[in-house]
């Protein structure tokens, strides 16, 4: 990361962690994405993605697991390219037949569950789904332009 990140009250911090226990915790983190985008100068279609994908996950670790944590951390991969990366994860009980959830056939007339990961793995950079027993964990990259402030 760039220093200048860290030189003002103000400067975006590489890494947040937000707990998930309740509905306004996802306005927080809505908050958060949105200083973020600012301070990277990232467009309205990016920051609407993200933001997309923040609240969709979040509103389903409340829904289904009660409660968890969501991530929001500034990376670099091992080809050079920055990346906003968000990582969601709860200790429910999991996710059964996760392959049939992702699917794109999906059918939310006959499931209780809606087509929100389907939706995030679409409008995600990069998307990756752990589903256990024990609890669920996914997590979102968005590719970052050269002009964002790192």
């Amino acid at each position: 990361m760039d220093s200048e990140l860290n030189r003002s009250e103000n400067a975006l911090t590489a890494y947040e962690r937000i707990e998930l226990t309740h509905d306004r915790h996802i306005l927080l983190i809505r908050q958060k994405l949105r200083e973020i985008a600012h301070q990277l100068n990232l467009g309205m279609a990016a920051k609407t993605r993200a933001i997309m994908c923040a609240t969709e996950l979040a509103e389903n670790v409340l829904r289904h697991a009660g409660c968890g944590w969501c991530e929001i951390c500034l990376a670099t991969r091992p080809d050079g390219v920055n990346t906003l990366q968000l990582v969601v994860q709860d200790q429910g009980h999991g996710i059964d037949q996760l392959s049939h959830v992702l699917g794109e056939r999906f059918d939310v007339e006959t499931s209780p569950l809606g087509t929100g990961l389907p939706g995030v793995r679409r409008v995600a950079d990069f998307f990756h789904i752990t589903s256990k027993p024990d609890g669920t964990s996914v997590r979102v990259e968005f590719l970052l332009p050269k002009k964002a402030g790192l």
